[in-house]
């Protein structure tokens, strides 16, 4: 994994407070997490390390984040998703490219709610879309 250049870890960090910012948790954070991973086929333009596609995350939801399961974690992944994206969940389990997109556009919709966009450089969106 490649480190984030230390101002845009700092840019993070602050405007999550430190914690995770999967909705629900109120954990610290262990790490920064796309929303878009690579994985998943990055953003749509291409700025995968971009803020507005970056957030803090705990162990656990840094690894749904990048679509890890770890093997008998597939209940709690699934449950997670059920409570981000509702019963809409269900139907795209089996469907892990379209879980993936639905996780990430679902996170950056809940960050441009929490976060003060207004912290964001001239460069990205203000409205806080990746």
């Amino acid at each position: 994994m490649r480190p984030f250049p230390p101002e845009v870890r700092a840019q993070v960090i602050e405007l999550d407070g430190g914690m995770c910012q999967w909705p629900g948790c109120g954990h610290p954070a262990t790490e920064i997490a796309h929303l878009h991973s690579r994985g998943s086929g990055g953003t749509p333009d291409g700025r995968r390390d971009a803020i507005p596609n970056l957030m803090c995350a705990c162990y656990r939801h840094a690894r749904y984040t990048d679509g890890e399961t770890g093997g008998d974690a597939y209940g709690y992944y699934l449950d997670a998703h059920y409570t981000l994206l509702g019963r809409q969940a269900r139907h795209l389990a089996a469907h892990p490219e379209r879980l993936a997109w639905a996780r990430a556009e679902a996170l950056g919709r809940h960050l441009a709610r929490v976060r003060s966009w207004t912290d964001i450089p001239a460069s990205m969106p203000s409205d806080g879309t990746p």
